[in-house]
Formats: C-alpha cells, structure tokens, sequence
C-alpha cells in the first residue's frame, strides 16, 4: 500500500466519557463522514478504473468476503493487506465442555503494517470542540426512556444535538437505517413529528427487523437564510428492538 494522495481527517474535542480526574479531561473523535456500503465501494473502484464492469467487482467483493469469512471459521489466520484476522474465544472453560452463551467466538483484527503506515501519514485537522459543527449528542427511546442507542420498532425515538434540521429535496435530505446486510430503510417524512436544529422526534417504522442499524441523517441545513450547496451528514449506531404491539 502506498500513499497515493495527501489524507486529512478532521477532528472534534469532546469531553472524556470515562475520565474522572482531571474533571475537566477532553478527548478527540473523528467526525464521521457517513457510511460506505459495498455499492460505494463498487462506485470508488469504478472511479479508479472506469473500464470495469460494475457486475464484475461486485463478484470479486463478494468472492473475497466468501472467501475470507470461509478461512476464518476453518481456523485460518489471514492477512488481507488491508487487517490480519483470526478466530479467538471468549469465556472460561467450565466442566471441560464449550457452554453456548457463555462461551463465544469473535474475531480479532488488526491492521497490517502497511494500513499502520497509512495511518501514521494522515493529517488530523482539529476543528474545534464537539458542539461546533452538526452532531447527535444523544438518543432516547421514547417507549423505554432507554438513552443507550437503542430504540424500539414502531415507537418514538428522538435525537439532540448541533444543526439536525432536516432542509433540502428528497432523496439528498432525510433519514435512513441501515442494517448490517446494508439494507436501506427511509424514515418518511410523515414519520418525523418535530424537526429542529436541536431536536428531533420521529416513530420508527414497525416493519424493522431487530438488530444492529446505522442511522443515517442528512441535512442542507444552515442558520443564515441560505440552503448549503453540499449536505452535511452524521450518523449513529443503534439497537433496534421488537416492535410490541399494544
């Protein structure tokens, strides 16, 4: 892997979730641009080699991935270029035997020497503290009162923070929940029951299926009367839960 181009990534200060002397400790966190499934990744290699053909680099991605995944569960260690990864296991040994829920397989990665170095070349931009720019600083679950990034199927949800009005055309500006496959779903329009630069309060759709989503907000928001030429997004993992009815 070799240095191609010049990166910056540009961060914020935020206070220290798990500092407690001093009382006043901050840290930096990146802000993240959004989300890239495999149809980005396809769009970015495109870019590169716009001989490809589309069909193509989506086989070899999903080759890849079969084959990786494949090597992994046979207790392969792999090195990809980009990570190392192997299997490990979680739990202690109990009566000699391996107890499902107590004991568990993960997956270890780390990055190779060459994504390190990659690393130790990109230049961090700070941009000043965490409330200057457009950021979620926190989520509820309106049905649980539940403010630990999980959210309930069906039910109200709200999120706080910095300049998360939603302005600007469908489908550039709005909401959307990602899943893990990458599946997309749009929060509608109807859906969001308060829209402010601090607030919003929406219902989730029922039809989710619980699991791990990234929730996707972007906005052409800006305080002055103009709209921004460019949207602006943040995102936040959440759990969601079953809808209960009733």
């Amino acid at each position: 892997m070799t240095n191609r181009k010049k990166r910056q990534l540009s961060v914020l200060t935020a206070p220290n979730p798990v500092g407690q002397e001093p009382a006043n400790e901050r840290i930096f966190t990146p802000i993240h641009r959004g989300r890239a499934d495999k149809e980005r990744l396809v769009d970015e290699i495109m870019a590169l080699h716009p001989g490809l053909e589309r069909e193509t680099i989506r086989m070899v991605i999903d080759l890849e991935n079969r084959v990786v995944l494949d090597l992994l569960l046979e207790g392969v260690r792999v090195n990809n270029g980009l990570f190392e990864a192997h299997v490990a296991c979680r739990g202690t040994v109990e009566g000699g035997i391996w107890q499902e829920g107590h004991n568990q397989l993960y997956l270890n990665f780390r990055p190779t020497r060459a994504t390190a170095s990659e690393l130790d070349a990109v230049r961090v931009k700070v941009s000043g503290p965490r409330g200057s720019a457009i950021h979620i600083a926190s989520t509820e679950d309106l049905s649980t009162g539940a403010t630990d990034h999980t959210a309930t199927a069906g039910q109200g949800f709200r999120l706080t923070g910095k300049d998360l009005k939603l302005v600007g055309p469908e489908p550039e500006a709005g909401l959307t929940l990602t899943d893990r496959d990458g599946h997309s779903t749009r929060i509608a329009a109807t859906d969001i029951l308060c829209n402010y630069p601090k607030q919003l309060l929406l219902i989730l759709p029922k039809s989710l299926t619980p699991g791990e989503y990234t929730l996707t907000l972007r906005t052409f928001y800006s305080k002055s009367a103009r709209v921004l030429k460019t949207a602006r997004e943040v995102s936040v993992d959440l759990m969601i839960l079953p809808y209960q009815p009733g």
